[in-house]
């Protein structure tokens, strides 16, 4: 007795032929994109590769980084193995900024420029601030805040660096 369903060989058969036309198909795409790379290197006037977003995908098709330029902030966003954010390194305005997400996509940890100023800015998982460590006006300023981000305490108090900054 034949334990092959009907059919089954010619499914093999077409499986196989469709797998070796995605190689060939990748193998192009990636020859292609190397002729790009290179033609752009070599052909004069031709310097750049413009696109407003270019995205990184692992070999299960899954978006592990993201280079955008949107109107809002232009910047890298990196994922997790579950296409999660983690990660962004952006640019809102004139401020750069580094900022770190929980496994849920809240920001939880941000890094960067804030009034022309250095700082370093603690989230809970509301996306209230609740610890900043802030420069402004080369005065430095350590502040804890509530669940909500109002502030409870700081040093020195932040209305000495509001005073340094009207003079």
């Amino acid at each position: 007795m034949n334990s092959e369903m009907p059919g089954m060989p010619e499914l093999s058969d077409r499986m196989e032929k469709l797998e070796k036309e995605n190689g060939r198909l990748k193998l192009a795409g990636v020859l292609m994109f190397l002729g790009a790379v290179l033609a752009s290197r070599y052909l004069p006037g031709r310097k750049a590769i413009e696109a407003q977003y270019i995205s990184l995908r692992d070999e299960d098709g899954k978006q592990r980084v993201l280079i955008n330029d949107n109107t809002v902030a232009a910047g890298v966003n990196v994922f997790d193995n579950n296409e999660k954010l983690q990660a962004a390194l952006s640019i809102e305005g004139k401020e750069p900024k580094l900022t770190i997400f929980d496994s849920n996509e809240k920001k939880r940890i941000a890094i960067g420029m804030m009034d022309d100023g250095p700082a370093l800015i603690f989230e809970n998982a509301g996306e209230k601030p609740t610890l900043m460590l802030v420069q402004r006006q080369e005065v430095g300023a350590f502040a804890l805040l509530d669940p909500e981000g109002k502030l409870i305490w700081s040093e020195p108090a932040v209305q000495k660096a509001r005073e340094k900054e009207k003079r």
